[in-house]
């Protein structure tokens, strides 16, 4: 299911042109987070499970389950004062590297948001 969601993306990404580098469809390195230590690269789309993947990253930077579930600090703010948000040039040269970085995104169909959009202000 994931495979072939991420060739439907790609598809989709392509028909419009967004494959082809050009001003209007350039890295956004401000949401991503690189974690050096196991070589990983995400790219944070929210409300698509991200909570968890900065729960996930915080884990992997070093802060314990018992900290981050008594922290008065979002997780965004906690993952962000251990990952800085990189330059696109940074992005580019760490996703260049001899030993490639796992690169991934978590992406929710449109659909599914406005569902959900629509259970939570119907109280359903």
């Amino acid at each position: 299911m994931f495979y072939a969601a991420s060739i439907d993306s790609l598809k989709v990404c392509h028909r419009h042109g967004l494959d082809i580098a050009g001003p209007n469809n350039s890295i956004n390195a401000w949401e991503f987070l690189i974690n050096k230590k196991f070589n990983l690269v995400w790219c944070s789309v929210f409300k698509a499970a991200s909570s968890t993947w900065f729960y996930n990253f915080n884990i992997l930077a070093g802060y314990s389950e018992n900290f981050l579930l008594r922290s008065k600090e979002t997780p965004i703010t906690l993952a962000r004062q251990k990952y800085a948000r990189p330059t696109t040039m940074e992005l580019e040269n760490f996703m260049n590297q001899t030993q490639r970085p796992l690169s991934f995104l978590i992406a929710r169909h449109p659909l599914h948001r406005l569902v959900s959009a629509y259970r939570r202000v119907a109280g359903l």
